[in-house]
């Protein structure tokens, strides 16, 4: 058994701010034993361990000592949960490759975390809801972190992962609302839905060059500002920055479709489409009421409500590859000005609400097709050479 298990030793700070000796990375960490210390007088209850396999379990003034018959590389599912309202701190034996799923799930006194350096895996929800987790240190070894594996741990202020970390699962940090700064190392290929989302202080990201796919969600309710995303990303995913505080956006590969709500009720003020750009669809611009002027590139196809609501949209240039625009514009109270090029609009139409609309300039030739798709709008439209 270790020696100095029965030392009173509490959760609190001491207040010459010297580190308890017994937690000191100077004391050999058994590779059979798991250590704990609880913000009260009892010990935890442990699940997924067979009773084979723990040799003893002992208790003493708010450390426990948990000693197994063998060497310790796999934290059973759950394994803490139970003592989830009381633990405060776990030391790990360093061999341990894998945390199973909500290992630690709702330990919401649980302050620090040292991971140990053989670490391979976290599962999905591991330290979810651990809301007083201020920092965390991920060894070099780590090579997959599980789906919400970090949820609404919301102490946490920046994270560093690893150069073996290829993927990052659904709603990993979600939640994270003090989270400032995250280091994703080059490499790393996928980002998970809701990855990033209601972390509101998060205002910048570098997007390693290595990305090709971000999920749906991945920064929305976020505090993200500005961003680049990197030439393998060939979507822009749905919601990808729904209610975000996205004011800047540069895109260097050759997207080619902008899924539904993907910018919508962003600050963004102005957006240029890359020309790769073949289809639009619902929502993906709602209420961004900072925008005044859209101009779609040639190429796109399709447009499917991707514009309604905009309070401030002024003018809005269609190309002539347009082939479906379905209420492609509503309640955009300010919209004076369309611009149309392509001369069959047989899968147009216009929402009702756009009191201010004065123009709707259409190629010579084919102002009565267009008089029947925006037949609520017949006199404002005008042939025009485009």
């Amino acid at each position: 058994m270790v020696a100095g298990c029965s030392l009173a030793l509490s959760c609190e700070k001491p207040e010459n701010g010297q580190v308890d000796s017994y937690w000191s990375e100077d004391i050999m960490m058994p590779d059979n034993q798991i250590w704990y210390k609880t913000k009260n007088e009892n010990p935890v209850e442990l699940k997924g361990f067979s009773e084979e396999e723990i040799v003893s379990h002992t208790y003493s003034d708010g450390t426990g000592v948990i000693e197994f018959r063998n060497a310790v590389k796999d934290l059973p599912a759950q394994a803490f949960t139970k003592g989830c309202f009381q633990i405060c701190q776990v030391r790990l034996p360093k061999r341990l490759k894998h945390i199973g799923e909500e290992a630690f799930w709702g330990c919401t006194h649980l302050e620090s975390f040292d991971l140990p350096a053989d670490l391979e895996s976290i599962g999905d929800g591991a330290f979810s809801n651990c809301d007083s987790l201020d920092k965390i240190i991920f060894p070099e070894n780590l090579k997959h972190i599980g789906a919400l594996a970090f949820n609404e741990c919301d102490r946490l202020t920046d994270i560093v992962l690893p150069s073996g970390i290829e993927a990052l699962e659904s709603g990993v940090f979600k939640g994270c609302d003090r989270l400032e700064s995250i280091s994703l190392p080059e490499g790393i290929k996928t980002i998970g839905a809701e990855a990033f989302s209601y972390c509101t202080r998060l205002q910048t990201v570098h997007l390693p060059e290595s990305i090709v796919a971000l999920g749906g969600y991945t920064f929305s309710d976020s505090g993200l500002k500005s961003i680049v995303l990197p030439s393998g990303i060939t979507e822009i995913s749905q919601n990808l920055f729904l209610c975000s505080q996205l004011e800047d956006i540069t895109i260097k590969g050759d997207v080619k479709v902008i899924r539904r709500g993907a910018f919508s009720y962003t600050p963004i003020a102005s957006f240029e489409m890359p020309a790769s750009i073949e289809m639009i669809e619902t929502m993906a611009f709602r209420e961004c009421k900072n925008i005044k002027e859209m101009i779609i590139p040639e190429g796109v196809r399709e447009i499917y409500g991707a514009f309604n609501g905009c309070p401030a949209l002024t003018s809005l240039v269609l190309p002539a590859s347009l082939e479906i625009f379905v209420d492609g514009a509503d309640n955009c109270p300010v919209l004076t000005d369309i611009y149309c090029k392509c001369t069959d609009p047989k899968e147009y139409s216009l929402g009702s609400f756009l009191p201010a609309l004065q123009h709707i300039y259409v190629p010579r030739g084919s102002a009565t097709k267009y008089k029947r798709a925006f037949s609520y709008y017949r006199d404002k439209i005008l042939e025009y050479d485009l």
